[in-house]
């Protein structure tokens, strides 16, 4: 019996002391693959067989690159300018004034009507509470009266509960037409307020328009511009691609003539190498190996056999 818990908490004091073990086992597994594998010197080869040619390539290509991009970049603003002075130039905005202002003026009759709506609403209310009130004043006394009975549930002739239940419903009926239709004048009331402020802007860009004109920008110069600028600039982007094309072909041939082709496929194969090894460590092989040589440490450090 003894035997038997001994082993069972054995088993149990392994399986702790495993994870700090595969923990370290991790870090020189890793630790070795990477200098199996290192590229150090293979990239510190393929640097010094390419300076030259990379110093080469700056020197005939870099500068010209720079400035096409930066001429491609100014293009692009100015073209961008354009557009936007178009986009001034060519609105409507007397047109686009008048529907603003028309829409503006149904908002206020629509408003105006809301409020008419919601001033009766109120009156309906009032009307309603009143008659309550009366219906409660005739009432007084009546509770134990008519003969020493309670108030009737229907009467033709008298008072009744449900008279009363009548009138509170048209005052709670009264009371939600309120609120739904003050809910439709508040949003009313904010769309006047953004018809107000979209006529504003239009004044405003149109005194953008009105300043461009007195400046000297009309259509015919604008439109002239960004077409210029647009070509212009495509023709920077085509050279900056021509470029960059044979800086990158220049230095391809570098490489082809240097034997440094070689070299990147010697670094890319130990990089897939590299990957392999570390991955190895989670393989089922490697994990039983790891466990049993584990197993047979602990149980030797713990004088067990």
């Amino acid at each position: 019996m003894l035997k038997w818990f001994t082993s069972i908490a054995d088993g149990v004091r392994i399986a702790f002391d495993y994870f700090e073990f595969e923990r370290e086992c991790r870090e020189d597994w890793e630790r070795e693959a990477r200098e199996r594998y290192s590229c150090t010197e293979l990239r510190s080869e393929i640097a010094r067989r390419m300076a030259g040619a990379t110093k080469e390539a700056s020197r005939q290509f870099d500068d010209q690159i720079l400035v096409s991009q930066r001429k491609k970049t100014e293009l692009e603003l100015v073209a961008r300018d354009a557009r936007e002075r178009l986009r001034i130039l060519e609105r409507d905005y007397q047109g686009e004034l008048d529907a603003a202002y028309a829409s503006l003026n149904l908002l206020k009759e629509q408003l105006r009507t809301c409020r008419e709506e919601l001033s009766d609403a109120h009156d309906t209310l009032n009307a309603a509470k009143s008659d309550l009130d009366s219906w409660y004043r005739r009432a007084e006394g009546n509770w134990i009266g008519n003969g020493g009975k309670p108030l009737p549930k229907n009467s033709i002739f008298g008072q009744s509960i449900a008279d009363r239940d009548r009138l509170k419903s048209r005052r709670e009926s009264a009371a939600r037409e309120i609120g739904r239709i003050k809910t439709r004048r508040s949003a009313l009331e904010q769309d006047s307020r953004a018809a107000g402020t979209r006529i504003g802007e239009l004044k405003q860009h149109r005194e953008a328009m009105h300043a461009l004109r007195s400046e000297g920008f009309d259509l015919r110069l604008v439109k002239g511009t960004l077409a210029t600028a647009t070509e212009q600039a495509n023709v920077s982007e085509r050279e900056f691609a021509r470029l960059t094309a044979a800086r990158h072909e220049y230095l391809a041939q570098a490489k082809r003539a240097l034997g440094v082709v070689e070299l990147e496929q010697q670094v890319w194969q130990r990089e897939r190498d590299l990957r392999d090894r570390i991955a190895a460590f989670n393989g089922e092989p490697e994990r039983q190996s790891r466990r049993a040589r584990h197993r047979q440490m602990w149980m030797a450090a713990h004088g067990r056999k």
